[in-house]
């Protein structure tokens, strides 16, 4: 995966630049949330496609097992869809973060909250519950396509979430967004500096083109 520009790429920044490709519809629903203040992960996709269905009796978390088993280093964990219980957790996030994960993005609720916080883990979810997915959900797969907050995930898609959402780069144009982010940047601090000295918006944006 290329470096973006600076030490992250900002969610903003992501979906502008996906605007200037004319690559719609990759903003999750804002639903789809920052746990705690300061949160941020940006990294490729490693998919779970969660079910409101329990795992076999036998061995009910034989899918959740697998898939963080499976986690690559770098990777953002997106879980979608479920409603029934809250599949992630302070033990699977402790695992992921041993296989190098930088964060989750799940479209279901999360439990654990306090210790995930504590962790620092950068968790982005559709609420809390307290209810374990034992009996209740579990994950039918992995790395294969999901629906994360309204937006098709692919594996290997690179998620950017902080503080104003979550913006699901096509693994495709990363490369240009990338790209992109770069010359924005430089133009923001043109810009910036040029607004600090005093001068006008309008004629700040008239030579920049950068808002």
């Amino acid at each position: 995966m290329p470096e973006p520009v600076g030490t992250a790429l900002s969610a903003a920044t992501a979906s502008d630049c996906l605007d200037r490709l004319g690559v719609a519809g990759r903003v999750l629903d804002p639903r789809v949330a920052q746990l705690a203040p300061g949160m941020a992960a940006v990294g490729p996709a490693h998919t779970l496609h969660a079910i409101d269905a329990p795992g076999a009796a036998e061995d009910p978390y034989a899918g959740e097992v697998a898939a963080v088993d499976a986690i690559p280093a770098g990777a953002v964990v997106v879980i979608g869809t479920v409603a029934a219980a809250a599949i992630w957790g302070e033990l699977l996030a402790t695992a992921a973060t041993a296989r190098g994960a930088v964060g989750v993005v799940s479209d279901g609720p999360v439990r654990d909250t306090d210790q995930l916080a504590a962790m620092g883990f950068a968790t982005f979810c559709d609420g809390r519950s307290p209810l374990d997915s034992q009996g209740r959900a579990s994950i039918a797969a992995h790395a294969v396509p999901v629906a994360c907050g309204g937006v098709e995930v692919a594996p290997g898609d690179v998620m950017v979430a902080d503080h104003d959402g979550v913006v699901a780069v096509p693994a495709a144009a990363w490369a240009d967004v990338a790209r992109l982010a770069a010359e924005k940047g430089e133009g923001e601090d043109a810009v910036r500096a040029a607004l600090r000295a005093g001068e006008s918006l309008r004629a700040v944006f008239d030579r920049h083109r950068v808002l």
